[in-house]
């Protein structure tokens, strides 16, 4: 029996999942299940192409194998400030792929689709018990609630704000 093979830690670390955390405006709380992310990566400012008419957190578009998508300013989308208003001279922005699987969207016309958000920080990879998400407490802000799974509060009791990309792109299409 596979229990009977595996330490009391090894059975607990297979109920977890991980997640990449991140910071937006220079705050290290957030998560997103490594499970709907495509890529995580660096890029040259010149390479986001802005687009005239677009929301604000709207950054512009960006060449992503063979793709374009999409770039979105995270902390922006949620009310902070915008990212290039917390960097002095960047020169590079830190961007997280969101590839949404086959299936995870109810509507068949969104089924790939992919963004790209870009945050002040990638951070590691942490790993969590998605039985212990909690939901958000009742003074989260609307904008950011709307985009949330729920909160994981670690040992110290840091609460740990889970976005879902799914939330991420129905936040995008409201006017």
């Amino acid at each position: 029996m596979v229990s009977d093979l595996l330490s009391p830690t090894d059975l607990a670390s297979l109920k977890e999942e991980e997640f990449l955390r991140f910071s937006l405006d220079f705050h290290a709380n957030n998560l997103l299940p490594v499970s709907q992310l495509a890529e995580v990566l660096t890029i040259p400012i010149g390479q986001i192409l802005p687009i005239a008419h677009t929301s604000a957190w709207a950054m512009g578009v960006y060449h992503w194998r063979g793709h374009i998508i999409w770039m979105v300013d995270l902390g922006q989308l949620i009310g902070l400030r915008p990212l290039p208003q917390q960097m002095a001279f960047p020169s590079s922005y830190q961007a997280i792929i969101l590839g949404l699987p086959v299936g995870y969207l109810a509507d068949e016309r969104d089924k790939n689709q992919t963004i790209g958000v870009v945050v002040s920080q990638i951070e590691n990879i942490e790993r969590y018990n998605p039985k212990a998400l909690e939901l958000p407490p009742l003074s989260t802000p609307t904008e950011l609630i709307s985009l949330l799974r729920g909160y994981f509060f670690n040992t110290n009791r840091e609460a740990l704000a889970v976005f879902d990309s799914q939330l991420i792109l129905a936040a995008m299409s409201k006017p």
